[in-house]
């Protein structure tokens, strides 16, 4: 991100119009100013501008003393944007934000909406890097030698990259969560699949009916057959039987009919005289008639008699016929019910077959989905591992002692009795030459902690110099405590690794050396009327 021109109206001690043009100052400069004149009101008036807050003040506290509103105005170009902001502050209600992106208007909700449009899609630094890294206050300086573990987190995400790292992690881990909730499914429906498939497979199993379907019916076809040449021959048997009762009825109704008749003959002629003449009857054939009539009762008698015989031989040639058929009809319809079971239990085995077969594939297919699946998750956690863990021991293993290196480069030439290293754990530890043992940072002086804090920045913005991407170093009274051979060692480091394009602000109330600096700005609050104040600045070039 490149500033180039902040305009300022009515913030803390900047009462009039203060416009920086910083594509005019670049070089390294003094600001000066009586305290209260606004020195570090600019500073934090660039931080306002880009990200809207001050940290620790409340926005309404920032309007000047006497004014019930203010402004800032800034002018920047990131990630190849050309960007004009412009926020008002109040005493009262809301502070509204007005932006154009490349002479457009931006388009947003609320101004929670438009800080994270422009954080997300245009600019390219943090928050935190502009405040440790381009803008540092003493009121608002953060020790780089006793960060805690949320500000050296805080350090690595925004200087080094690693949120860009921590939110690819974060997608990684989402794509995971998706990949692990469908392997949970996928292996829940291949556990359901082999459950079926084992219960289909008992079910074949039990109540197996034994038996060769095709055996069985040459069987029950031989078994027909039989009953059928039995039912045959009985049926030819019974037509003679029918026919000879038939014959001798025919007989015993012809002898009955002649006995009858003969009968009547004989009681006439018992009778002696005629009934109907009174003649007397010739009683001379009595004797053959009744002679007749015991012929005839004779052959009565042998038919009926022959008629039982042929009845018994009808019952005992029916008995027989039973004897044979009954068992062969009990086999046959043994033979016939387990044919319809064997026939049953095929449908069953190749309905169930068929399903199984389906099962089977679709098993295949979710044990291949699962293969998938175990392989994708893997590489996500694999991902999600280089991402949090692998990248990040990387870039420390490469960034660290080449930072130590640069660090202990400056140390060296400021005459450190010292030297400051950074361990793998991004924690800071001196060590005293001479002893064999670290130097507690908290052991220090205040003046000692900010040389140590000084030369830590130095050598952060050297070893990452692409990476620190402002155009503008506000140092607000970090050369306090520092003696003037110091302060003057100081410039000439910052001077050194000044690559013509910089705008570098020091801001201090001890004398500088001024043969490493551009020139001077001098900032002046001066009473007006009515106890009202004015600014006014002045830039002395050299």
């Amino acid at each position: 991100m490149k500033i180039h021109k902040i305009k300022i109206h009515g913030f803390k001690s900047v009462y009039d119009d203060l416009e920086l043009d910083f594509d005019n100052i670049k070089g390294m400069w003094w600001l000066k100013g009586p305290v209260g004149s606004g020195k570090t009101t600019i500073s934090e008036a660039i931080i306002y501008g880009l990200f809207g807050a001050v940290g620790g003040k409340n926005n309404a506290g920032l309007v000047s003393w006497g004014r019930k509103k203010g402004s800032v105005q800034l002018w920047c170009t990131s990630k190849g944007h050309s960007i004009f902001i412009e926020r008002t502050l109040k005493t009262q209600g809301q502070c509204p934000i007005y932006v154009e992106i490349d002479g457009q208007v931006l388009n947003f909700t609320d101004k929670r909406n438009a800080q994270s449009i422009l954080e997300t899609e245009y600019y390219d630094v943090s928050e935190l890097a502009v405040e440790m890294m381009c803008i540092i206050s003493f009121n608002n300086f953060k020790s780089m030698s006793t960060m805690n573990q949320r500000d050296t987190k805080r350090f690595l995400d925004n200087i080094l990259g690693f949120s860009v790292l921590s939110e690819y992690a974060e997608i990684s881990k989402e794509f995971k969560k998706d990949c692990d909730r469908q392997l949970v499914n996928t292996n829940s429906n291949i556990r359901s699949l082999q459950d079926q498939i084992q219960r289909l497979n008992k079910m074949q199993q039990v109540d197996v009916v034994p038996g060769d379907i095709s055996v069985i019916i040459n069987e029950i076809n031989e078994l027909r057959e039989t009953v059928k040449r039995l039912d045959s021959d009985q049926e030819l048997w019974e037509k003679d039987y029918h026919r000879r009762c038939s014959e001798i009825n025919a007989n015993i109704n012809t002898v009955k009919t002649l006995g009858v008749n003969k009968k009547k003959e004989i009681d006439f002629i018992k009778k002696g005289i005629c009934p109907t003449c009174g003649a007397p009857i010739d009683q001379s054939h009595l004797a053959i008639k009744e002679q007749e009539r015991e012929v005839l009762l004779s052959q009565y008698k042998q038919l009926n008699n022959d008629l039982s015989v042929i009845q018994q031989e009808y019952n005992q040639q029916r008995a027989e016929y039973n004897n044979k058929r009954d068992p062969i009809a009990k086999e046959l319809s043994q033979k016939n019910n387990l044919k319809v079971r064997l026939e049953e239990q095929e449908k069953r085995v190749a309905i169930n077959q068929d399903e199984i077969t389906g099962l089977q594939k679709e098993l295949s297919v979710q044990k291949d989905s699962q293969d998938v699946l175990l392989k994708d998750s893997s590489e996500w956690q694999m991902l999600i591992d280089n991402l949090l863990v692998d990248a990040r021991n990387k870039i420390l293993q490469v960034f660290i002692p080449i930072l130590n290196k640069n660090i202990n480069k400056y140390a060296s030439r400021l005459r450190l009795p010292y030297t400051i290293t950074f361990g793998d754990d991004f924690e800071c530890s001196l060590n005293m030459y001479g002893l064999d043992h670290p130097v507690p940072v908290w052991s220090l002086s205040v003046g000692q902690l900010r040389v140590v804090d000084m030369v830590i920045i130095l050598g952060v913005i050297n070893t990452i110099i692409s990476a620190h991407n402002m155009n503008i170093l506000f140092l607000d009274e970090l050369f306090s405590n520092l003696d003037y051979d110091l302060r003057s060692e100081m410039c000439e480091i910052l001077r050194e690794n000044l690559d013509g394009q910089n705008t570098i602000l020091i801001t201090s109330h001890q004398d500088i050396d001024t043969k490493w600096l551009d020139g001077t700005i001098s900032v002046e609050l001066t009473p007006g009327e009515n106890f009202e104040k004015h600014s006014t600045f002045t830039i002395e070039q050299k």
